[in-house]
């Protein structure tokens, strides 16, 4: 089973919020799914996605703001 992680825990500290989004907005587009995504509110951005992959079947895990992010069809 492959396991992937993308995560604002991992980011460096000295990023502030909206680089923080835009760069774990850019590695979930580039590695889970092609979409758009909006900040909905000005809270502190914090987000954990956690899949894992068995055969052809994909499932996912969320932590994070429910209301921080509105996503889209590209």
């Amino acid at each position: 089973m492959r396991k992937l992680t993308i995560s604002t825990a991992e980011l460096p500290a000295q990023l502030d919020d909206k680089a923080r989004f835009r760069v774990w907005h850019d590695s979930f587009c580039e590695w889970v799914v092609r979409c758009d995504m909006k900040r909905l509110s000005d809270e502190p951005f914090a987000m954990e996605w956690t899949f894992n992959e068995l055969n052809e079947v994909r499932f996912g895990r969320v932590c994070g703001a429910s209301r921080s992010t509105a996503v889209m069809p590209p």
